[in-house]
């Protein structure tokens, strides 16, 4: 079958309801290579399924929490919300005696944003923020890295909210984090593939467990890339994927 009478297929496909698509675009998508489908998804489905990606999208909110920021203050948070602030139209701290009650400011609609730690130099991850993280369908707008006064090591901090929306610096390298459950009918080298097709570079590729779940969490520089694209990809392909930031990261 030429890729001109795929794509006249897939379009027929999208006359019918929403979940005949998703089973007939599994099956017409079994035998077409990883190019072939994103060269599809480039030229017939990227604006329509981009327009489903509530995580892509910016999600409203309310008026009184705009511009806050929340977290717990010390003298590091206090370097991370200078990085944030300028990210932020009227930014203004909030501040919180515990981690639990920043995160729950933002889920309640208090805040629009909260400041988390989520990587140090010399642990790695810190696996209990990215799972507060995932579990709550937060997501990172923004990231900073604070030097030790030594210089041989950092903190990373996120700047979480209910959705992506923070504005583009004038300058920086922006990035796409994704999670997935690592199964069996999923190849981690596709997705490479299809990320280097789209114009997304690995930045890092990380195992994170919780509980019994196996989840690999990759990172991509993506100035330039073709995001709508790759993520219909995944949308087919990885339906389980989960956006996880999409951020410019900020070092001091």
């Amino acid at each position: 079958m030429t890729l001109r009478l795929i794509l006249v297929v897939l379009v027929l496909a999208l006359m019918v309801s929403t979940v005949h698509n998703e089973k007939e675009l599994k099956m017409l998508f079994s035998g077409i290579s990883v190019i072939e489908r994103l060269l599809i998804f480039k030229a017939v489905f990227s604006e329509r399924f981009s327009e489903e990606f509530r995580s892509y999208s910016p999600l409203p909110v309310a008026e009184k929490a705009l511009g806050r920021i929340a977290y717990v203050k010390n003298s590091f948070n206090d370097a991370a919300f200078e990085q944030f602030s300028s990210l932020v139209e009227g930014a203004k701290a909030a501040y919180f005696e515990n981690l639990t009650d920043v995160c729950e400011s933002v889920l309640s609609g208090y805040a629009q944003y909260c400041i988390l730690p989520i990587e140090t130099g010399k642990d790695g991850r810190l696996l209990s923020f990215y799972e507060t993280i995932t579990s709550n369908d937060l997501k990172i707008n923004a990231e900073f890295d604070l030097k030790s006064s030594d210089k041989e090591t950092y903190t990373r901090y996120a700047l979480v909210g209910a959705s992506i929306q923070t504005r583009k610096a004038k300058s920086g390298q922006r990035f796409l984090e994704i999670s997935y459950t690592d199964t069996d009918n999923m190849s981690i080298k596709d997705i490479i593939s299809a990320a280097e097709f789209c114009g997304l570079n690995v930045y890092s590729i990380d195992t994170l467990f919780s509980g019994d779940e196996k989840n690999v969490n990759i990172v991509f520089e993506s100035n330039g890339a073709e995001i709508k694209t790759f993520l219909t990809y995944l949308s087919v392909d990885c339906p389980d994927h989960t956006v996880i930031g999409y951020y410019q990261r900020f070092y001091k």
